[in-house]
């Protein structure tokens, strides 16, 4: 039976999880037989290696293994598509499980409906099993909500799309997931977004999103900067287009209020600062946007509040007044 979908899993030190991850794939309700499982080891330290090649001894029919140097997860699950050749794609992280019916809802649903990407929502989860929150988009049919849900897994991909659109991740510390559904936004892919819960998040202290928001670091602002400009010119075409404009305002604001929270209002400030003469300087449209003080259709009423409230400080001159307050940076005093 030919194989349907490509499962590409990107391991780094992941001995400690990537079994029960996999298990997750083979215990899929569509059946492993319609399934490859691509298993990248990228520059592992630890005993992840081995575990990848006991996995895919035990299912040499289902499991295929490649190592390389590291390169990073971006570079990783760029090349995993390159060597996909099922007709559908899925990206999964070496700690995370998929739900039974993962699979085999959405690729149903991108089939029947000639979809090029179908996306679910997903659960973060405790290992003690305690469901911390659920990320979902209350209205699927609103034509904002694929923008909601910017992360490459929890979907289904076309393949085909992604190849003949040179659709990649960017290279960078942050939103290389959101840069990958933006540029199959902008190059016009089929999207089709559903009412259910399909993937876990395990909430992993040691992994790279539970860790690098510790602050802002002129490292930290200059990747961000960087992945700002990165989609500004990814969206070029769209710049008139009042979601993408919203979703461009959206980006600034959320990469100066999360990892604002940890910094220094100095450091705060240092990067907001960076933040708004970059749309100032190279995508005005973002500060001036329609939808400011709305939102689109289905977006979450915090976040639109917390966007809307944003601009407000700006505009009034009182963000060195809001850093002082927001801010739980300490000032080191060595």
């Amino acid at each position: 039976m030919d194989k349907l979908v490509t499962v590409i899993i990107p391991c780094y030190n992941a001995e400690k999880n990537i079994e029960v991850t996999v298990q997750s794939v083979l215990e899929q309700t569509i059946g492993p037989e319609k399934i490859h499982i691509l298993l990248i080891n990228d520059g592992s330290s630890d005993g992840t290696l081995d575990k990848l090649e006991h996995l895919q001894t035990a299912h040499p029919e289902i499991i295929t293994v490649i190592t390389q140097e590291n390169q990073g997860v971006a570079k990783t699950r760029t090349k995993g598509i390159s060597l996909t050749e099922t007709a559908y794609l899925t990206f999964l992280d070496a700690d995370d499980i998929l739900e039974p019916h993962f699979i085999e809802n959405l690729l149903s649903v991108a089939i029947e409906g000639d979809f090029d990407v179908v996306s679910a929502g997903s659960q973060r989860k405790k290992y003690s099993g305690e469901i911390v929150k659920e990320f979902k988009v209350k209205k699927p049919d609103a034509e904002w909500a694929k923008w909601i849900l910017m992360s490459s897994w929890a979907k289904i991909h076309r393949t085909q799309f992604l190849k003949e659109h040179n659709i990649r991740f960017l290279d960078s510390l942050f939103g290389e997931d959101a840069y990958f559904v933006l540029s199959e936004i902008v190059k016009g892919a089929r999207f089709k977004v559903l009412d259910y819960i399909g993937y876990t998040w395990m909430l992993n202290p040691e992994s790279m999103t539970n860790t690098r928001y510790n602050g802002i670091s002129e490292y930290n602002s200059n990747q961000i900067m960087i992945m700002l400009e990165s989609m500004i010119d990814l969206g070029a075409d769209w710049a008139d287009d009042d979601l993408f404009s919203y979703f461009i305002l959206k980006q600034a604001v959320n990469r100066c209020l999360s990892p604002g929270k940890y910094a220094t209002p100095s450091e705060f400030m240092r990067h907001y600062k960076r933040t708004i003469a970059l749309l100032e300087g190279k995508y005005p449209q973002a500060l001036h946007n329609s939808l400011i003080f709305r939102g689109p259709e289905g977006e979450e009423k915090f976040v639109r509040y917390a966007i809307a409230m944003f601009v407000i400080i700006h505009r009034l001159k009182l963000m060195p007044l809001f850093s002082k307050v927001y801010c739980k940076g300490k000032v080191s005093t060595k």
